[in-house]
């Protein structure tokens, strides 16, 4: 039985994780283009800010600008839609 309720309980936690990785991908998405790449190859792809700025063909300062930008704008919208920060 105790397993039943661990495997459930695994269960209900994969999916808010899915729903909660879904909604974050959403919010990213609404971001301006630029700034959405830098987010998406700095979290998705785990490349550094040189990679980054290599393969946007942009300077790594606008890269760090970039992502200050958007990272302020996540954060007002992750508050907004109630996703609590320390869970990513």
């Amino acid at each position: 039985m105790e397993l039943i309720v661990d495997e459930n309980a695994d269960t209900q936690k994969e999916i808010e994780t899915s729903e909660l990785n879904k909604k974050i991908r959403e919010i990213v998405s609404t971001l301006p283009q630029k700034q959405r790449e830098v987010i998406e190859f700095k979290f998705y792809e785990n490349l550094k800010n040189k990679e980054i700025a290599e393969k946007m063909k942009i300077k790594e300062d606008t890269v760090k600008e970039y992502y200050k930008i958007a990272k302020k704008k996540l954060k007002t919208k992750f508050i907004k839609n109630e996703i609590d920060l320390k869970e990513l």
